[in-house]
């Protein structure tokens, strides 16, 4: 396929910046329920209610400020009273069936939306490059590239650090499949990530386009930034039925997509608001740099 032809009134880009959960995929879907099937399974486990294991996991997840900090539940109470003398490879042995509950509802769970694949190939066509900036950790981000099959879709992987003790058995960080995991210094949303981002790629800003579902974590720095931006809002997902369990053990006291930014009216009215990947091409042309 030849790049698409540039029109005068469409702005140019030659790199597209893609956010993962709730762009790619229904990470609410997914992350609520595969917690909820670990809980279950560790609370009996532990000798405590899911209740309580809940509370307690929130707590982990407030200190670290990330809902998905890596074996949490390894740092709850719960688990400490049971199994502080162990290593940390032992702990997470010992709650093994607690985990494998978690890893076989993501697999059952976790998929693309429909769009995807078509965009992410049409992009690849173009010469367009592709990375991907995740508010994941390197950890948590490298085996749901494998899972989702994108490894070959992507040139490089932006993700937040790893932060806590010592991870527990072998760290998929760094690299998973063919692509690189880039760990940022700060989590998502790092004012540096656009000149970093567009710096390691040999893109200007300007030339960038960030696409995302939060005005605050993805849409605000590109436009700081002083790259192009698009916001995605899907029109179905599963907020709705898993949020109530989402902010029991989340570290935010709400988890909304209303939210807020430091943009004035006139750079969000800048802004396309599109339902999938697709739309983005009544907006914008692409191509590869310097074609």
């Amino acid at each position: 396929m030849r790049n698409q032809p540039s029109l005068p009134h469409l702005p140019r880009i030659a790199l597209v910046v893609l956010d993962f959960d709730e762009t790619l995929y229904d990470w609410i879907g997914y992350f609520v329920p595969a917690l909820e099937a670990m809980i279950t399974t560790a609370a009996s486990e532990l000798g405590t209610t899911p209740a309580a294991l809940r509370s307690e996991l929130k707590a982990v997840h407030k200190r670290y400020r990330n809902t998905e900090h890596p074996f949490a539940l390894l740092e709850t109470d719960a688990a400490q009273s049971k199994l502080a003398g162990l290593p940390r490879g032992e702990q997470r042995q010992a709650l093994a069936a607690a985990f494998d509950a978690f890893n076989q509802v993501r697999d059952e769970r976790l998929q693309l939306y429909r769009d995807v694949v078509p965009a992410l190939s049409r992009w690849r066509a173009a010469g367009v490059p592709i990375v991907g900036y995740s508010a994941a950790t390197s950890v948590n981000i490298a085996p749901r590239i494998r899972l989702l099959g994108l490894a070959g879709s992507f040139d490089r992987i932006y993700a937040s650090p790893y932060a806590g003790p010592p991870y527990p058995g072998r760290s998929t960080r760094g690299r998973t499949a063919d692509v690189p995991i880039v760990e940022m210094a700060r989590p998502k949303p790092d004012p540096d990530a656009v000149p970093r981002i567009t710096s390691d790629m040999g893109i200007p800003p300007e030339a960038t386009l960030f696409v995302g579902d939060s005005i605050a974590s993805d849409i605000a720095p590109a436009i700081e930034g002083g790259a192009k931006a698009a916001l995605i809002r899907r029109q179905a997902d599963s907020t709705t039925e898993w949020l109530p369990g989402l902010l029991e053990v989340s570290h935010r006291s709400a988890e909304t997509r209303a939210d807020s930014a430091s943009l004035s009216d006139k750079d969000l009215v800048q802004v396309p608001t599109v339902t999938t990947l697709s739309d983005l091409w009544r907006h914008f042309t692409f191509g590869a740099s310097g074609t």
